[in-house]
Formats: C-alpha cells, structure tokens, sequence
C-alpha cells in the first residue's frame, strides 16, 4: 500500500479542527492545530489528540503537564491556517487568557476543553496524549471540520431540514 494513497483514504475522514496550547519550562505560550482530537470517556472525562513526533514543539508538548484543547469555530479558518504553519509569534495581536496550569486560551473560541496530560502511548509515526478534562466552556457555534484536503463547514441537521422545507 502506498504511503499518499493511505493518506488520501483517511483524509476522507472528517475530523473537528482544534487548537492545543501549552506553556513550555521558559513559560512560552505554544500553540498547534491538529485534526487528531476525539473523546474517550465521560466518566472519567478523558479526550486525546495525537502530535507528529517530527512536530517542531514535539517535546515541549509531550512534556507538558497541562493543555488546553479548543475547537475552532467555522468563521476561525485563519487562525486554524496560524497555527498549523511552524512559526514564531503565532500568539502576536491575539486576546487570550491563562487556563489550568497558565496554559492560553484564546478568546472567543467556542469550546475550549482545560485537561491535565495523565497518559502517553507510542503510535507509529505520532504520540497519543490522553487527558483528563478538569473543566469544559461550550458556547454555541459551527465547527471548522477538514475532510478530502480541505476545511470544509457544517450546519446542524435541523437547519439542513429547515432549508429542504421553506
């Protein structure tokens, strides 16, 4: 099987687009997009997300004892596009403020998940980081999703059905 074939089969997978933000041992806001983010469990509130181990930040984060994980919103592709590019000053003329453990969390994200890393599990070419969430915030907004290569948006089905009806 070829390696860009395998690719182009998962990424017909949709997946939400979020942000994961840390603080490293110098006390520097990190921050990256990933499409590697799912629940786990409700009770114990566990997520994961999964990071690159050539990731530039990759051991900043797999060090790091807490995150923030936020969802991105579909008006939010930029800042999604920000954080996916390995670059300096990818905080500069943002709004955020400290979570758990001083971690940032950027304003007006739509849901923002604050976790404490408890497990970390070898997975080929990546690093499964699993979390428990000590606090939650949820307002109500579209998820940015990437499917096929691209960002893509979607509306809730109540609104798709609205739409089919009027």
């Amino acid at each position: 099987m070829e390696a860009h074939n395998y690719r182009d089969a998962v990424s017909r997978c949709a997946t939400s687009i979020a942000l994961v933000t840390a603080i490293t041992d110098d006390g520097s806001a990190i921050g990256l997009t990933i499409s590697s983010f799912a629940s786990v469990s409700l009770d114990s509130r566990l997520v994961l997300w999964c990071i690159y181990k050539d990731s530039p930040n990759f051991w900043d984060f797999t060090c790091s004892r807490y995150f923030a994980i936020s969802v991105f919103s579909s008006d939010q592709q930029d800042l999604a596009e920000r954080f996916a590019i390995p670059s300096q000053g990818k905080f500069d003329n943002l709004s955020w403020h400290p979570g758990h453990g001083g971690v940032p969390i950027l304003d007006n994200m739509p849901v923002v998940f604050e976790c404490q890393n408890r497990n970390q599990y070898d997975a080929g070419d990546h690093i499964i980081l699993l979390c428990e969430v000590e606090n939650f915030h949820c307002n109500p907004a579209s998820p940015l999703v990437y499917c096929g290569g691209e960002y893509v948006t979607i509306a809730p089905a109540v609104e798709i059905a609205s739409a089919n009806t009027g």
